[in-house]
């Protein structure tokens, strides 16, 4: 161990200060027992970090997966509107609903199958799926109803 000058403060020759201590080479970190930030983490820390990791992961991986799932029967829901928009646009210019429009007035969101549109009495019913899901989504209007649809014009999922 190598000693550096000993560099004396005001308080030099007066009763009752402490003594200047002389520096080292060695750090303060060192001395009490701390780590020198050069030789990198310990196998514990390391551990520890992942361990922590892992925990988050558990529990934000699930989540991810639900919202996923969300965001697909959100698509469907947000085509089958569309697609109840594009009839009524339909009937009003024809005076009557279609079973299938050109690509150039509607499409469907990537990943959404269908729409399985059929004509009924007083109305139509269309249903779609998403490659993503097993769920499927309907919407009616007139007084078929094709589940899940319960309610005239509003699309619902299977649950």
């Amino acid at each position: 161990m190598s000693t550096a000058p000993v560099a004396l403060s005001r308080s030099a020759g007066v009763p009752g200060a402490s003594a200047p201590v002389p520096a080292t080479a060695e750090s303060s970190a060192d001395r009490r027992g701390g780590r020198n930030p050069s030789h990198g983490f310990t196998l514990v820390e390391l551990l520890i970090v992942m361990v922590i990791i892992g925990l988050l992961a558990t529990i934000a991986i699930p989540k991810f997966a639900s919202s996923k799932e969300k965001a697909f029967l959100t698509s469907m829901k947000a085509d089958l509107r569309n697609l109840a928009t594009q009839q009524e646009t339909y009937v009003i210019e024809n005076f009557s609903y279609t079973t299938s429009f050109p690509a150039t007035l509607y499409t469907v969101t990537t990943g959404v199958t269908g729409p399985t549109i059929a004509l009924t009495v007083d109305g139509w019913t269309a249903s779609v799926g998403h490659t993503g899901t097993s769920k499927t989504c309907a919407i009616f209007i007139g007084t078929s109803p094709l589940p899940p649809a319960v309610d005239e014009g509003v699309p619902r999922c299977t649950p």
